[in-house]
């Protein structure tokens, strides 16, 4: 594999010179930053970070909201080679600590609306604390003048959390932003009039890496807004217009959310403006992609991906034909897939993937990087899938891959099923140890409306279920929830189900 890796640093400058007016940020206070304001930003911002002792590969944990503020100070980092460690700004002491001691970190930035005792709390750790004022008409830094760019820019980022233990992923910008650039290339992206709005997180990498890096390495602009949350569906539409947003990322959370909304105003919502609409981080069935078509005429292009990879396969317009069920597009140029048998009589495989732009590794307690691959370079994604018609096509995680009575099930497919009954929004199969079949599940069940008597709701849907899959996939119980556990960035955290599976089998 001779994929070129790019350079941040050098393709930035390139921006800057080649459009230094054209808009890069803009936010809902009615503060906008050109491309060369942005850059000015970012070596002011790299200045003061060296007068207060950031040395190249120091690393920085910042206690961040979203902000254009926030994206300076990243881009800082990776310009002055330092690592980046973002935290949610709701994060508690103990996980900030925990974070610190993983990190190794010496420094941290904490933004003024952060509450007085978080940061009271933050500050009687053993570091240097510095507080970054947020949403001022003039942004400025304490420190101006020259900062020499730096190579070797790093973030950490821990995983999402919705399978257990986050864990801490260590990241080399230039890979990151080469693997925007491919992204680009492969939906033939060469115009700089894309706008994203970036409501994700900015301490996951959606929000730094898909709605930051990606729509400025396309040399477009960004909106940026406050993490999504409730209120995000009952003005989406509304922002999309007033901020000229033309392309979108969405999360299931969100597509699943305007898709409710819809149904309650029971009418169809045309959006010809929107010229991209990619969709990531966990699965949505065929039919919820086919409604958000129908209703709001966007077509969702899923993309599937980790962390530890960036994206590995993603739907195209050309492509749309070969759509299946949990397929999630084509594999992606420069990406290698081997599909290992879990079990040597078992037909499930488990998808290996080998990409140039493959995450640093993994950090350890004692600051060791281990980058668990094989010796082909090839690094076990969890997932169980296959290629058909050149499309990749998931089953679901390796351990939603459960064996009751000697036969295989795919904890997924029960899923799809339950989502595909009218009252059902979203379902969650959990594997449970039988004592007879030794693994069987249990579902866990939410609804589009509010369900006033849950244990007719339940009986409804078994009656309906066992119509619907044969006697062996029925699971042992079914769950009424009215919301499940998530992540900030709208993951469902599938361990806090599992831990309560056990009561319910």
């Amino acid at each position: 594999m001779n994929t070129q890796i790019r350079s941040f640093i050098a393709d930035f400058a390139k921006l800057v010179a080649y459009q230094p007016d054209k808009i890069a940020l803009l936010d809902g206070n009615g503060r906008t930053v050109t491309y060369v304001g942005l850059a000015n930003q970012i070596e002011c911002a790299q200045a003061w970070l060296a007068t207060i002792g950031l040395q190249p590969g120091d690393t920085l944990i910042a206690l961040m909201p979203n902000a254009i503020e926030t994206i300076i100070l990243f881009l800082a980092c990776l310009r002055g080679g330092y690592t980046y460690a973002p935290m949610p700004c709701t994060a508690t002491l103990a996980e900030v600590t925990r974070w610190k001691k993983l990190t190794r970190a010496k420094f941290c930035i904490i933004a003024n609306s952060v509450s007085t005792q978080a940061q009271e709390q933050v500050k009687q750790l053993d570091w240097q604390i510095y507080s970054v004022e947020i949403g001022m008409k003039d942004m400025s830094w304490p420190a101006n003048g020259h900062a020499q760019a730096i190579s070797g820019g790093r973030l950490v980022m821990a995983s999402s959390g919705s399978t257990g233990e986050p864990k801490a992923m260590l990241l080399d910008v230039d890979r990151l932003w080469s693997a925007g650039k491919a992204f680009l290339r492969y939906h033939q992206i060469e115009t700089g009039d894309i706008r994203f709005w970036n409501y994700l997180p900015m301490s996951y990498l959606g929000g730094l890496f898909n709605l930051t890096l990606i729509p400025l390495a396309a040399g477009g602009s960004i909106y940026v807004d406050e993490a999504f949350s409730g209120k995000t569906f009952l003005i989406f539409w509304a922002t999309v217009e007033r901020f000229k947003i033309n392309s979108l990322w969405l999360v299931p959370t969100i597509l699943r959310g305007l898709l409710a909304l819809s149904n309650r105003v029971g009418q169809v919502m045309q959006r010809p403006n929107i010229n991209f609409c990619f969709l990531g981080t966990a699965p949505v069935s065929l039919e919820e992609k086919q409604k958000l078509s129908q209703i709001f005429g966007v077509q969702p292009l899923e993309n599937y991906g980790l962390s530890e990879t960036t994206f590995i396969s993603s739907e195209h317009t050309q492509h749309l034909a070969l759509r299946r069920q949990s397929s999630v597009g084509t594999i992606m140029p420069d990406v290698s897939l081997k599909l290992v048998p879990i079990e040597q009589e078992i037909s499930a495989t488990e998808i290996w993937v080998r990409t140039p732009y493959m995450m640093l590794g993994y950090l350890d307690q004692q600051g060791n990087i281990e980058l668990p691959v094989d010796v082909d370079g090839y690094l076990p994604t969890g997932d169980c899938g296959q290629v058909v018609d050149g499309q990749l096509q998931l089953s679901g995680r390796r351990r939603d891959i459960i064996k009751k009575g000697g036969i295989l099930i795919a904890l997924r497919e029960i899923e799809l099923v339950a989502e595909s009954y009218p009252e059902v929004a979203e379902a969650i199969a959990v594997k449970v140890d039988h004592s007879f079949y030794g693994e069987s599940s249990v579902l866990y069940v939410r609804a589009h409306q509010p369900i006033s008597n849950s244990e007719q709701f339940i009986s409804r849907l078994g009656k309906w279920l066992h119509e619907q899959l044969v006697r062996h996939k029925w699971p042992e119980n079914i769950v009424y929830c009215d919301e499940f556990p998530r992540t900030s960035s709208g993951k469902i955290k599938k361990h806090l189900l599992g831990a309560r599976s056990e009561a319910h089998a």
